[in-house]
């Protein structure tokens, strides 16, 4: 009996692996920030619906750092090592057709990554079109990816 070749290659990831990462990564970052602040977020939970203000500036400079540090979150580990902690998790990671990603490619990918609604809409294209990437990923020239193992 003749084994077969094994042959790696890859695939664009799934989008349950890609949003089980983007979860964890999210979680994570949310996790880092809420620490420090627990204390001001619970006065805010503890406080009544009715006197709470929709500009409160604790809540809103709490959600700017939230979003600043999700969006260099992404930038920084995909730019060093092409993953988040949530893609290594579950084995997936960026590419694009040169050896090395350049910083702008990776700015433009994530630029909706802190707010929902942009990567909502971001998302809803690639799923609209019936594609593996989403809107900014086809502008940035890049692609989330996995490897498959085949055997010939």
């Amino acid at each position: 009996m003749k084994l077969g070749k094994i042959i790696k290659k890859e695939v664009p990831a799934t989008w349950l692996k890609r949003t089980l990462a983007y979860a964890i990564d999210f979680f994570l970052v949310n996790l880092l920030v809420t620490i420090p602040f627990k204390d001001t977020l619970k006065a805010k939970v503890e406080q009544p619906f009715f006197f709470s203000t929709a500009t409160d500036k604790n809540l809103i400079a709490i959600s700017l750092i939230t979003s600043i540090l999700l969006f260099l979150y992404f930038v920084i580990l995909e730019k060093k090592i092409q993953q988040t902690l949530g893609k290594l998790l579950l084995g997936i990671k960026i590419k694009t057709k040169g050896k090395e990603i350049a910083l702008t490619p990776i700015l433009i990918r994530n630029i909706s990554k802190p707010f929902p609604l942009i990567l909502l809409v971001d998302t809803a294209y690639a799923l609209f079109k019936g594609k593996q990437q989403r809107l900014l990923e086809l502008f940035s020239k890049t692609e989330v990816i996995q490897e498959q193992i085949e055997l010939k």
